[in-house]
């Protein structure tokens, strides 16, 4: 990108249907995590140049639908800690490390809003972890997957937050309602952005 010159280095430790403690400290995907942090970091010192982790996108919730909200909020932060204390080990930065998440959603089940309600309220209390977009506005093809096109457009909200929280530094907020109020048969909801257009077809 223009606006800066830095050489991306992506890990890939990623896990489909577990449970955030099955991706924290100690685990699998926490061992790999470190050990391909280590090698690129190795890599720069070959070359000379400086390594600093930015960020670990998070995608993550089906696998605890049974949690209530302050217990997913406390090992969400948990997880955070962990990765970013990873990171300042191995390259000695000072820079922060930011968890960027979706907020997880399903078209069969309720089961996920306590997780879905920590994702938002962990953005909201700690500077590091940012929202980038509820899920809600997904299509799906069965119980908890999106189809291509919603991924599209949640990996481009993934993508706009990467950029506004890492490379301009500026505080990125997701969609979300700031109030809400009931007359009668009518229901007003109040949201942080402008310009939002109602949906009225099924």
């Amino acid at each position: 990108h223009t606006e800066h010159e830095y050489q991306p280095v992506l890990l890939n430790t990623a896990y489909s249907g577990f449970s955030i403690d099955q991706l924290s400290t100690g685990t699998a995907s926490y061992n790999e995590f470190v050990g391909q942090l280590q090698a690129a970091f190795n890599i720069s010192q070959a070359e000379g140049k400086t390594i600093v982790h930015l960020a670990n996108f998070w995608s993550q919730g089906e696998g605890n639908y049974r949690d209530s909200l302050n217990g997913y909020y406390s090992q969400l932060l948990t997880y955070h800690a962990g990765r970013e204390a990873a990171a300042r080990a191995i390259t000695g930065q000072h820079e922060p490390v930011y968890t960027i998440a979706s907020q997880v959603n399903s078209s069969g089940h309720d089961f996920v809003q306590s997780v879905a309600l920590a994702a938002l309220a962990a953005s909201e209390d700690h500077p590091h972890i940012v929202l980038a977009c509820p899920t809600y506005m997904r299509e799906f093809i069965d119980d908890v997957h999106g189809t291509g096109q919603s991924l599209d457009i949640e990996g481009a909200y993934l993508g706009l937050a990467a950029f506004l929280t890492l490379v301009r530094e500026q505080k990125f907020e997701p969609l979300k309602a700031v109030s809400s109020r009931l007359q009668g048969r009518i229901q007003e909801v109040t949201f942080n952005k402008a310009g939002l257009t109602l949906a009225t077809s099924a």
